[in-house]
């Protein structure tokens, strides 16, 4: 990330690179196999000496070159058969949906167990497991001093949740402004040491519209017999203003533990799921106060039931206010929160364009491009302002990379463009300018690298929420046009609405490919 100092104007941010991966030559194995298949087409005719056959294989080739390099939507014609392949793939064999069991399968060595949860596609795999965080985590654990934790068996990952607060920038002055973004780099930076066990972080906001249930359910328990009538009629009235124009903003921050990276630490603590639990609370000990100092509030961890909960509300739309109501009943009559085993949807449908769940209708947009000119740190207040016809998501999912992988990172990636620069210049060709930026960049890097900063890998997900399916075009072009705005270039994630949905609306820690190469 780059930075111009200029003392009488806000600091601008830029320098962001976009990872590219692929086969050979930057592209992926069905393409190569496709380019292959065309230059054997382009040579036939030579070797066999046939006007016939140049006639068949030479078009052929010409078909081949458009679904190797045509692109549409930002995407190759190999990639768009890609995809529709696998999703009529999964429609035909009625994959795409999903129906929550009354009767799920309960666990063969405990016929008494509760039924597990019932979740959908590669969500059904995660376990909500209990830890101890009496002690650790200096009282931000809540009540029952217990936190909730994501367990990932096919990824060996265990995350933790926390609900945020954390200040405005927009209006804050700029000393100050620059002071929370860098202790937000310093975090950044802790994360990148070789010795961290964090595989990924995440923030996770949702912007919920609220009718009010919950306020107006404790204005009736609040309100007293003899209250002044001018003053209750007053009150009502805002009350109702707030139902047509109320917003809630839910944020969250999510850290997930890589059992690999980890393995030492989990031997010594006793091994197995209590050895891991016991080595992330002392993490998050140890990582709480660094996001303190970026100005991150954490208000508590979520428990099991309180994360069972928000995953309920995010399938569910419906269900926000009646849990709200809940909440102001007589002490002790219910439970806080939501029993795990009700937290996934009824139903669902994954759509080419859309996913249908329980109540909802949800959209996915992953960020394809960030802006190359240096903008302000405020630059994502218009996809951040709270809408009261759709709820939005907003997932930021962020790999740390140790100290050693970075430098061979960067090193790979300096000396790509110094070689491509360096061999235009010997063969007498001009240096086109974006090879010249990407060069500097490479360079600028290498110096942030070797002065302590930290590497990462970062992926954001946009995702808008409507209960009215003839609202969803709409919501989606407002989506779009706020992220225009905010100079990011963002692709509906056609045929993959459900993979979007779990990575860009649940704070589960899902949502970044490992790394493969880096361009």
């Amino acid at each position: 990330m780059e930075t111009s100092t200029a003392p009488t104007t806000p600091l601008r941010y830029g320098g962001w690179q976009r990872e590219r991966c692929g086969f050979l030559f930057g592209m992926s194995g069905a393409r190569f196999a496709l380019v292959a298949l065309g230059l054997l087409c382009l040579i036939a005719p030579i070797s066999t000496r046939s006007l016939g056959v140049m006639l068949v294989t030479w078009p052929t080739a010409a078909v081949l070159a458009g679904l190797v390099w045509l692109r549409v939507a930002g995407r190759t014609a190999t990639e768009w058969a890609g995809l529709g392949l696998a999703h009529t793939w999964n429609t035909a064999r009625r994959q795409n949906l999903f129906f929550s069991g009354a009767f799920a399968p309960r666990d063969p060595a405990d016929p008494t167990a509760p039924a597990p949860m019932d979740l959908p596609g590669p969500l059904a795999a995660l376990r909500f497991l209990e830890a101890d965080a009496r002690g650790l985590l200096a009282g931000t654990a809540g009540p029952a001093e217990a936190i909730a934790v994501v367990h990932h068996p096919l990824e060996e990952t265990y995350t933790a949740i926390a609900r945020i607060r954390y200040p405005g920038i927009a209006l804050a002055d700029g000393t100050r402004r620059e002071t929370r973004i860098a202790a937000w780099g310093g975090l950044l930076a802790q994360l990148c040491s070789d010795a961290s066990p964090f595989v990924r972080i995440a923030i996770v906001q949702r912007t919920v519209p609220d009718d009010g249930t919950a306020l107006r359910a404790w204005h009736a328990s609040a309100l007293r017999a003899d209250a002044p009538a001018a003053a209750v009629e007053a009150v009502t009235t805002l009350l109702e203003h707030s139902a047509a124009t109320g917003a809630q903003h839910e944020a969250w921050l999510v850290l997930t533990l890589d059992r690999a990276r980890a393995r030492g630490q989990i031997r010594a603590a006793g091994g197995g799921d209590a050895g891991a639990l016991a080595v992330l609370t002392r993490q998050l000990a140890a990582v709480t106060p660094a996001v303190g100092g970026a100005q991150l509030e954490i208000t508590h961890w979520l428990g099991v039931r309180e994360l069972a909960a928000v995953v309920r509300t995010a399938f569910d739309p419906s269900a926000v206010g009646p849990l709200a109501g809940r909440s102001s009943l007589v002490e002790g009559a219910l439970a806080p929160g939501l029993d795990p085993r009700l937290a996934g949807p009824a139903a669902a449908d994954a759509r080419w364009s859309y996913y249908r769940h329980d109540s909802g209708f949800s959209v996915t947009f992953e960020v394809l491009n960030w802006p190359r000119a240096g903008v302000p740190a405020w630059f994502l207040r218009p996809i951040l302002t709270a809408h009261h016809t759709a709820r939005r998501s907003v997932a930021l999912v962020v790999e740390p990379i140790g100290a050693r992988r970075a430098e061979q990172t960067v090193m790979r990636a300096r000396t790509r463009r110094s070689v491509a620069v360096g061999l235009r210049h010997k063969t007498g060709q001009l240096v086109p300018e974006h090879e010249r930026q990407a060069l500097a960049e490479a360079e600028d890097q290498d110096r942030l690298r070797a002065a302590g900063h930290g590497l990462v890998r970062f992926v954001a997900y946009l995702t808008v929420t409507v209960t009215d399916g003839a609202a969803l075009d709409l919501a989606c072009s407002e989506l779009e046009t706020d992220a225009g705005q905010c100079g990011l270039d963002v692709r509906r994630m056609w045929g993959a609405q459900d993979i979007g949905f779990y990575a860009g609306a649940l704070p589960l820690g899902l949502g970044l490919p490992k790394m493969r190469s880096w361009a």
